[in-house]
């Protein structure tokens, strides 16, 4: 069942809406960033549940690299995914989800420093893509 508790909406554009309708397109990829790291990973008060075996020395928020392993719990309350391009909804169920490490990074040396693209840092932009089936 579709509800409100466990639908997480999503901004895009017509050419995107266009192809989930027509059947040529059936997943969906997000950027793990600072703004929707909270609607899609388990957290309490923003700080994220790590499913590591060693701690990290430093916070780094939602944008931990932990070689390459996903290091963090998706909520598993969410079952579908509302995409919308202003005009039009349309509602998917999350049949699964593939994390991808993106753009590599450090943090600079002082907090509110800019980071640094660096290809070997321990950070990095998580990407998840989820796969979707048309909802009823």
């Amino acid at each position: 069942m579709i509800t409100e508790e466990n639908t997480i909406g999503i901004a895009i554009d017509q050419k995107t809406m266009k192809e989930f309708m027509t059947g040529k397109r059936n997943s969906i990829t997000i950027d793990l960033n600072d703004d929707t790291a909270p609607n899609f990973i388990e957290n309490i008060d923003g700080g994220y549940f790590l499913n590591v075996e060693e701690l990290p020395n430093q916070y780094h928020g939602c944008y931990f690299h932990n070689n390459g392993i996903f290091p963090y719990v998706i909520k598993e309350t969410i079952e579908h995914i509302m995409l919308t391009d202003g005009k039009k909804n349309i509602v998917g169920k999350i049949v699964g989800c593939t994390p991808e490490v993106g753009e590599r990074f450090r943090f600079g040396e002082n907090p509110g420093d800019p980071s640094i693209p660096d290809p070997k840092g321990d950070s990095c932009i998580w990407k998840l893509t989820f796969r979707l089936t048309p909802a009823h």
